[in-house]
């Protein structure tokens, strides 16, 4: 026999109990029936237990426009073309979404199956229009609607029927027990085991406080070998962790806009679980004019002295180090809290971040979720206070307002836990047989990063020139490392390291940030020299910092003509020749006021040197690591006002020909952990351009040249910049990779 048509229909006015959200909210008083499709009419007389067991879905038509309007103003529309959708399941529709920003994977969120228990899924697609008054958009935030007519329908009800119930019955008690999530004197109306989603577009007000953790050791040290030897040493100190208290609070406010979801589920009688998700546009209709992103409003870092210094204490074993930290970190614009300051602040809005909520959206491809609430059913603050500002969106105050409260770990906090670290940075422990010794010849200092250092000084490092020197130019490698419990240590690569610094400028001329100018063309640079020129525009005399983060696929390329059993390479001694040419061409660039540098050239080295280190017209093979007598090699020099600046170049040339060199040295794996030569000569020269008058022109083109070799290398350029909320520095990490 052939199936034969059968109709239902729901008739909103009629069908309904009284006190349904859909009977009472209805904004007109004529009809509305919602037709159901065959397949789930033909179950209308049987139970709805077999309806559930056959999993049958309809499309629901609506036989005129309608629309609800709720206490709040907030206005849900269905035209008579909207796609709705209803079926009968033994559990509810499953909505999936990703609980961290770190990781795509997701968890169901789904209700069901339960024993004596069949669910009615009803799916609405309802344009929602708000009420500046009622939702809050008034001020900024809250509801600002959607239209119908996304990928998935706008307000899903899942509910929970007696399966003993025949299926017209199951239905007409479903519809009468839909609550529109946006309505907040009906929210702890739902019933138990109900599940419900709305979408909409919104702005939402949040504040995130978070308690730093320790983050993964950093050693630094002269070289590769070096760094890794300090490394594992790491089993001899206090393992880091998010969860120990490192002695420093932060809080965040922001701004979010974007396409939302909010999901209920109403698992007990007494305590539902609220889910505020991050959708993807396609999910709603798309409102081309919503300015989706996140902006930060205000940030704050505070020191608790008492237990930092505990911390400091726990890790060194030492009072004087731990007093020192907690002084640093007491002194108003300290590193340690400008650099919290700029990276809790970029934590927030950067979406070109590693970490952090706009990067981890920017990222996903999931639906995210943003804050899990536990709601307090028996609360009247829900219903009174709770759930209007949560719909307004104000999620502070409908925290503080007492029927809501943040899971513990959820979505966006633990993100911001995760990324709220504080680094300790040890220099040279490999150089100590054991930390206590390295701890008690080691000074603390804030480094431009934020760090917390250790340092102990090698070889040349203990001269004062040296030590002065480090305020401004600094080079070293760097690896994190961190050990398990068996005491298995784990590294990261290692870094070379250019800390490049100019604190309080009172001088007009190049800077530090000017070597930029001679990296490879990058959007990075392009972004870095933006910020730092509106920087320098509105703060001259601001100190500014420049952080070169280079990996070693790029250091492991930079190239020099090797010497061969202590003699220096034959002609044309092409590698050095390209070193020096990005020497000259980078102090041509940047000091632009010694226009004497353009009439040098390579061979007028080669002669310079020569004459130095044997005499005029001397045609031996040029020896860069050999100075000889320089007032001899001007004698290869015309007579001029300039002839002893144009000496101090070809010296200064020379030193960084052997930078190139040493970098490489100690950027070998292989070299002797203890062979502190080519350190301390590079130490020599960087002491030289930075604290010797004669050769001040030259730190800023040595840094830019480097720049400009490693860049040339075919890296890969990211760049931050940090401005804490003071304006009184800015710093610039720029990773080449």
């Amino acid at each position: 026999m052939a199936d034969v048509a059968v109709a239902l229909s729901i008739d909103v006015l009629h069908d309904l109990e009284s006190a349904s959200s859909l009977k009472s909210l209805l904004s007109s008083s004529k009809d509305v029936l919602f037709n159901l499709g065959s397949e789930v009419a033909k179950f209308a007389t049987q139970p709805v237990k077999d309806a559930a067991a056959a999993k049958p879905s309809a499309q629901l038509t609506l036989t005129a426009p309608a629309s609800w309007t709720l206490p709040n103003g907030i206005v849900f529309s269905l035209s008579g073309s909207a796609s709705c959708a209803i079926s009968i399941d033994t559990a509810s529709e499953t909505f999936s979404v990703a609980t961290t920003l770190d990781s795509d994977a997701t968890t169901d969120i789904v209700a069901g199956p339960t024993a004596g228990i069949a669910y009615i899924n009803i799916d609405l697609d309802f344009s929602i229009q708000a009420s500046a008054s009622g939702s809050g958009t008034v001020s900024g935030i809250g509801i600002a609607g959607t239209a119908s007519g996304g990928r998935s329908a706008t307000l899903s009800f899942c509910q929970p029927v007696s399966d003993s119930l025949n299926t017209l019955e199951a239905v007409k008690q479903a519809f009468s027990q839909i609550v529109f999530p946006l309505d907040p004197t009906r929210i702890a109306d739902m019933q138990t085991g109900a599940l419900t989603r709305v979408l909409f577009d919104g702005t939402f007000n949040a504040e995130l406080d978070v308690t730093y953790g320790l983050g993964d050791h950093l050693f630094a040290a002269p070289g590769v070998a070096s760094a890794l030897a300090s490394a594992e040493k790491v089993v001899s100190l206090t393992p880091p962790s998010v969860e120990i208290n490192a002695g420093v609070t932060g809080s965040v406010t922001y701004t979010h806009t974007d396409h939302f979801a909010l999901v209920i589920d109403k698992s007990t009688a007494t305590v539902a679980t609220a889910y505020l998700i991050r959708v993807l546009a396609s999910d709603a209709g798309l409102n081309a004019a919503l300015n989706v992103g996140v902006t930060t409003t205000n940030v704050s870092v505070a020191v608790d002295q008492g237990a930092l210094q505990a911390v400091v204490k726990d890790v060194t074993k030492s009072d004087l180090l731990a007093t020192a930290v907690v002084k640093a970190a007491s002194t108003p614009l300290n590193n340690l809290v400008t650099s919290l300051n700029a990276r809790l602040a970029k934590w927030a809005a950067e979406v070109t971040g590693e970490i952090g909520l706009s990067a981890g959206l920017a990222s996903h491809k999931n639906r995210t979720a943003l804050f899990v609430f536990d709601c307090d059913l028996t609360s009247p603050a829900l219903t009174t206070a709770s759930w209007s500002a949560l719909i307004s969106g104000d999620i502070i105050k409908a925290v503080n307002a007492g029927g809501l409260k943040l899971q513990s770990g959820s979505g966006v906090s633990e993100s911001l836990k995760r990324s709220a670290t504080i680094n300790f940075q040890f220099f040279n422990l490999f150089s100590f047989n054991n930390v206590t010794d390295f701890f008690s010849n080691a000074t603390a200092e804030l480094g431009p990063d934020g760090t917390i250092r250790f340092h102990a000084s090698i070889g040349d490092e203990s001269k004062s020139t040296t030590k002065t020197s480090f305020s401004a130019f600094r080079i070293y490698f760097v690896v994190a490392a961190s050990s398990d419990a068996a005491g298995h240590v784990s590294t990261s690569e290692v870094d070379l390291r250019l800390e490049l610094s100019e604190a309080n400028r009172t001088k007009k001329g190049s800077s530090f940030a000017d070597t930029l100018s001679l990296s490879a063309p990058a959007s990075a640079i392009t972004d870095a020299q933006k910020a730092l020129a509106t920087y320098l525009g509105g703060h001259p005399t601001g100190g500014v910092t420049l952080i070169y983060n280079i990996k070693p696929s790029i250091y492991s390329k930079l190239a020099f003509s090797a010497f061969a059993a202590n003699k220096p390479a034959p002609l044309p001694q092409a590698d050095d020749q390209a070193n020096w040419s990005a020497f000259h061409g980078a102090t041509s660039s940047l000091v632009p006021d010694l226009a004497f540098v353009s009439a040098l050239t390579y061979p007028v080295w080669m002669d310079y040197n020569r004459a130095s280190i044997d005499q005029p017209g001397s045609t031996i093979v040029p020896d860069r690591r050999h100075v000889g007598n320089p007032a001899a090699g001007l004698a290869i020099l015309a007579s001029s006002a300039t002839r002893d600046l144009q000496g101090f170049f070809l010296q200064a040339s020379q030193g960084f020909m052997n930078l190139c060199e040493d970098l490489s040295i100690l950027a070998n794996k292989s070299t002797a952990v203890t062979d502190l030569a080519s350190y301390n000569t590079m130490l020599g020269f960087i002491t030289n351009i930075t604290t010797n008058d004669v050769f001040l022109d030259y730190a800023i083109p040595t840094a830019g040249a480097l720049l400009h070799q490693c860049s040339n290398a075919g890296a890969q350029l990211a760049s931050v910049v940090d401005l804490p909320s003071d304006a009184s520095s800015v710093t610039c990490t720029l990773t080449l990779s």
